[in-house]
């Protein structure tokens, strides 16, 4: 299996992990993390509202869910990271202080995204070029996460503010 097929594989399982989240009331955001050997380490979803916490996004509910392994010393990041939207600054800290290497997403989001943005900053852009990121390698997940989010937004009163997918992205 290829690194693109490999991506597809995880990337749908997280894209699962945003299914329950959105069964269960909250916003539909999942994420995987993934050891070097191809292992799922852990699955996680977003949790805000059926938890009541501002900080139980899909990245830090399956970072906590990893435990030792990622806060282990050392300058090795053997773990991929896969999300169904970009990770927010809170998300992209808790990414970056772990020792996850990569990260994959579904659909970027310039509305509250924070990866794109920290790995450019010129304080954290050092830091954050450790990591290698992919973003929205598949337009079918983008385009799903985007409708996901659509409803998400319809259903909390808000305004649509994901714009639409350019198929050649």
């Amino acid at each position: 299996m290829n690194q693109l097929d490999r991506d597809r594989y995880y990337l749908q399982l997280a894209m699962e992990e945003g299914t329950l989240a959105e069964e269960h009331g909250t916003i539909p955001i999942g994420a995987v993390v993934v050891g070097s050997d191809g292992e799922v380490v852990e699955r996680g979803r977003n949790r805000v509202f059926t938890e009541h916490d501002p900080t139980a996004h899909a990245e830090i509910d399956v970072l906590r869910r990893c435990g030792e392994p990622l806060i282990k010393e050392g300058k090795e990041r053997p773990y991929t990271l896969y999300t169904t939207v970009e990770p927010c600054v809170m998300c992209s800290g808790a990414i970056y202080l772990s020792r996850v290497g990569r990260v994959v997403w579904a659909l970027s989001d310039d509305n509250f995204g924070g990866f794109r943005t920290l790995s450019i900053h010129p304080k954290y852009e050092r830091r954050f070029n450790r990591m290698e990121y992919v973003a929205m390698p598949f337009y079918d997940f983008a385009e799903n996460q985007r409708q996901r989010m659509i409803r998400w937004d319809i259903y909390k009163g808000r305004n649509n503010s994901w714009p639409e997918i350019d198929k050649e992205t």
